[in-house]
């Protein structure tokens, strides 16, 4: 796993003065608040449960 958008929040939050601006795509943080998990765990389950894959078609078993 990249660390670096993680590196690059803390410098900025560090050293403000230092940093004029960041851009960071997708950058995970090193913990997640616990009702952001849940909130993801509800939405597998959601198209886990209709069988609904990336480009919502149905999975045929």
């Amino acid at each position: 796993m990249s660390m670096g958008g993680c590196i690059a929040l803390q410098t900025a939050i560090l050293f403000p003065l230092s940093v004029l601006s960041i851009f960071v795509v997708s950058s995970l943080p090193l913990t997640e608040p616990p009702d952001v998990g849940e909130g993801r765990q509800e939405i597998y389950d959601y198209w886990a449960e209709g069988g609904l894959c990336f480009y919502g078609s149905h999975l045929s078993l």
